[in-house]
């Protein structure tokens, strides 16, 4: 290791106090050899993922983390869907859409979907799920604006 490398190494060991505290409160201490790096800003995402995050959501701002429920009532009909734009559709309800996905084909016995080749189709057991969290969907809507009709 050259004298260059080490002392980048160490440099964050020859911190003191505020400089120390700053460097540890940062959110990319682990990956940076620069103990003079910026911290990264918003939610501790880089400014890439936050653009990929921009292209796959548009400015949607999920309620959700994990849900498939919420999942399944963002597809707004029965029918093959594509995974790009399945993967749109998800990432408007939650924040964590690939988990998400994999969640909605990952038990066979009662998956919601089956993937084949990039498209995901609903299974008989998906419809029907489908199907209750479109109808309870509805119910909210006439309960909340119409008073329960």
């Amino acid at each position: 290791m050259s004298e260059d490398e080490s002392r980048l190494l160490h440099a964050p060991f020859r911190l003191k106090g505020a400089e120390m505290v700053a460097w540890l409160k940062s959110s990319d201490h682990r990956s940076s050899r620069d103990h003079n790096a910026r911290p990264m800003s918003g939610r501790g995402r880089s400014d890439t993922a936050r653009e990929r995050l921009r292209k796959v959501r548009g400015d949607a701002d999920p309620l959700f983390h994990i849900s498939v429920e919420a999942a399944v009532r963002a597809l707004p009909e029965l029918r093959a869907y594509p995974e790009r734009e399945l993967t749109y559709l998800i990432a408007q309800a939650v924040g964590d859409y690939s988990t998400t996905r994999r969640h909605l084909v990952m038990d066979k016995s009662k998956a919601i979907m089956r993937r084949e080749r990039g498209v995901y189709e609903f299974t008989s057991h998906g419809e029907a799920v489908w199907r209750v969290e479109r109808r309870i969907g509805e119910r909210r809507i006439v309960e909340r604006y119409l008073g329960g009709a």
